[in-house]
């Protein structure tokens, strides 16, 4: 029996784990955030994978069941259309993988009235949630 060198070894089962699928970008500072949290929406998407197309035999999801956890090129063009059609702009985004839906808080524009857009996305087919972003803090006491 003969063993691959360990380099090699990591390069093949790391080849292995490579996926189309877009990784999540990373979050915004905090502060950005909490200073002015009324500028700001949280919207989801549908982040569904396409079906694909199987053959006798076969099973739906084949044996490559390591995927990157992101978001769907789909998601990825939704979400970048609501941000055209509305004005908004994307801080940081990531996916919520039982619930088949990528997640994003947006920026208003400057005009922009965080409740009207609320609104409008609400009507919109594309948008499965809309909401203001909401911010938390925890109160201490000493001990």
């Amino acid at each position: 029996m003969r063993l691959l060198p360990l380099g090699l070894l990591l390069a093949v089962c790391l080849c292995g784990c490579v996926s189309p699928r877009s990784a999540v970008r990373a979050a915004v500072d905090p502060q950005r955030l909490s200073d002015h949290p009324e500028r700001y929406i949280v919207a989801g998407v549908d982040n569904e994978e396409p079906t694909p197309a199987g053959h006798a035999g076969s099973s739906p999801k084949g044996y490559d069941a390591l995927t990157v956890y992101g978001p769907t090129s789909r998601a990825v063009q939704v979400l970048h259309g609501v941000e055209r059609d509305y004005g908004l702009h994307e801080v940081t985004a990531w996916p919520i993988a039982p619930l088949h839906m990528h997640c994003a808080v947006l920026e208003l524009s400057a005009d922009a009235d965080a409740a009207s857009v609320i609104a409008a996305l609400a009507h919109d087919r594309r948008v499965r949630i809309a909401q203001p972003l909401q911010t938390f803090t925890t109160q201490t006491t000493g001990l």
